[in-house]
């Protein structure tokens, strides 16, 4: 019976400690601001540039990359257009202060169906706070087709604004009662601490002591 007891403490032991030891891994999107709608565009091309609001949630504070949506009409469209990525602190849904401007050129563009496509881009990681009100920019410099727009989602999160400033008329942005479709995407994974090694070594440990235990009591009953 005491031996019983032993081993069932080692498994729970075990289990246990690399469960609380297991960071909670994450991939890919991070924050998801809706699908795109079917050809319905927003902000066409010539050069303009657009904001949407964002807020991560806990444990997701690091981004890495982002990802939307953009279609020529009812013509496929050509080659990417020009891009440069931005984040700003959030103003009452106007930038604030720029934490991120990068020229990223073309994006990679992938055909989803519908003569809609896909834009995404990494860039170097970027730390924010959770909970706390950003703005994601997505400027055109130059496209092929003249007709391309970014393509807006009836299925933004709550509160979700988005703003627009149009290079060739106005130079003031303006909220615009649309939502955009885009994600943003983070790491794979975290890295354990040297805390969690700890835990999940002795959970280790403890189950491969209950390993030789039986090893040991199999060979003398042999």
């Amino acid at each position: 019976m005491k031996g019983m007891l032993l081993r069932m403490g080692a498994i729970a032991l075990g289990f246990i400690s690399i469960s609380l030891a297991s960071p909670p891994a994450f991939a890919g999107v991070i924050y998801f601001g809706g699908a795109p709608n079917q050809e319905v565009t927003s902000a066409q091309y010539p050069p303009y540039a657009v904001l949407m609001s964002f807020t991560l949630a806990p444990g997701t504070n690091v981004v890495t990359g982002a990802e939307w949506y953009g279609s020529c009409g009812s013509t496929a469209c050509g080659p990417s257009p020009q891009f440069t990525i931005a984040i700003y602190t959030d103003d009452d849904g106007l930038p604030g202060a720029a934490l991120l401007i990068r020229k990223v050129g073309s994006a990679d563009q992938t055909a989803i169906g519908n003569d809609e496509y896909s834009y995404s881009v990494t860039f170097p990681s970027k730390t924010l706070t959770p909970g706390t009100p950003y703005l994601f920019g997505v400027y055109v410099t130059a496209a092929s087709e003249p007709t391309w727009g970014i393509e807006q989602t009836s299925k933004a999160p709550p509160g979700a604004t988005a703003a627009h400033f149009d290079m060739t008329v106005s130079e003031d942005w303006s909220l615009i009662p649309e939502n955009l479709a885009f994600n943003l995407t983070g790491p794979g994974g975290v890295i354990p601490e040297p805390p969690t090694w700890a835990m999940m070594l002795m959970g280790f440990a403890g189950l491969g002591f209950l390993g030789h235990r039986r090893t040991v009591r199999a060979r003398v009953g042999v």
